[in-house]
Order: C-alpha cells, then sequence, then structure tokens
C-alpha cells in the first residue's frame, strides 16, 4: 500500500508539472538570459517596450536623469526597470511607446522634436 501510495503521489506530480509546462519553463530559464527573457515577455516595441527603452538607456548616456512617457496600449511603462532614485525625471527627454502617427504628430506640435524612433516608438527631445 505504502508503494502505491508514493507510486500515485509521483504520478500526480508529474502531471501538475505537465499542465503547467514546468518542463519547458525550466528548459527556457536555464537556456536563455535575463535580458532576452524580459524582452520576450515585456517586448521589445510593443507591450512594455522594456527593450526599446533599455535600447534608449544604452545608446543615449548623455540622458542624465529618468525617463517619462506614455504607453498608448494597454501596458504600463517600463521606465520602472531602469529608474534611479537619486536622478529626478527629466523634462527634456519624452518616450511614446506604441504610438500612431497622430499622438506622435501631437506631440511633434507641442515643442519636441525626434531623436530616435524604432517601429512605431519613438524618443523626442523638447526643443530650446
Amino acid at each position: 500500500m505504502f508503494k502505491n501510495k508514493n507510486f500515485a503521489i509521483f504520478v500526480f506530480l508529474i502531471f501538475i508539472m505537465t499542465i503547467f509546462n514546468s518542463f519547458l519553463n525550466t528548459y527556457i530559464i536555464l537556456k536563455r538570459n535575463y535580458e532576452t527573457r524580459l524582452i520576450s515577455s515585456s517586448g521589445d516595441c510593443s507591450k512594455t517596450g522594456y527593450g526599446f527603452i533599455k535600447k534608449i538607456v544604452d545608446k543615449f548616456p548623455e540622458i542624465n536623469g529618468n525617463l517619462n512617457g506614455y504607453n498608448f496600449d494597454d501596458y504600463p511603462l517600463a521606465t520602472g526597470y531602469f529608474w534611479k532614485p537619486e536622478l529626478k525625471y527629466t523634462d527634456d527627454y519624452l518616450l511614446l511607446i506604441n504610438s500612431n502617427q497622430n499622438e506622435y504628430l501631437k506631440f511633434l506640435s507641442k515643442g519636441f522634436s525626434k531623436i530616435y524612433q524604432e517601429a512605431n516608438c519613438y524618443l523626442l527631445k523638447k526643443n530650446d
């Protein structure tokens, strides 16, 4: 009886692990690095825009401050991953994630100019 109970628990655990894709998820965690997993779950220039913001932070070190912006999809903006408590938000730069052409043109008319674009994501700088 004791052996059958242990076998039943083992089969039940394997069944639960299969339902929740535990084997595949473990493989993905071991195979891919942290950055790749974040981009695949948070989006490059989609969803929260993590990959796009990461490129901005790496490509433009002259931005001295935390970035602020807008995500025009139903996702929060991924700037929290790059937030530095010792810095204030910068008013000189603005991120637009998942922006359509009309929203982009509204910001251009408010005194911003495009610095960097990738698909429907923009980094804007306030004109002096």
